[in-house]
């Protein structure tokens, strides 16, 4: 790599910056996560409610 090419803003070798992706990235993973159970347990309910409006039965 010529000294030209090299990119100070954008340093690979940096380990600050290579720790703050990474704990940015953790962080949207775990964000993501906790959406998807959210969502799952809301469609479990969904189905309980109606499936019980659906039956008759109100069992809630």
């Amino acid at each position: 790599m010529r000294k030209d090419d090299y990119n100070w803003l954008d340093d690979p070798f940096d380990e600050e910056k290579q720790a703050r992706d990474l704990e940015r990235a953790q962080a949207s993973r775990n964000v993501g996560c906790i959406a998807g159970v959210l969502a799952i347990i809301l469609i479990v309910v969904a189905l309980g409610v109606f499936g019980c409006v659906a039956a008759g039965s109100f069992l809630l």
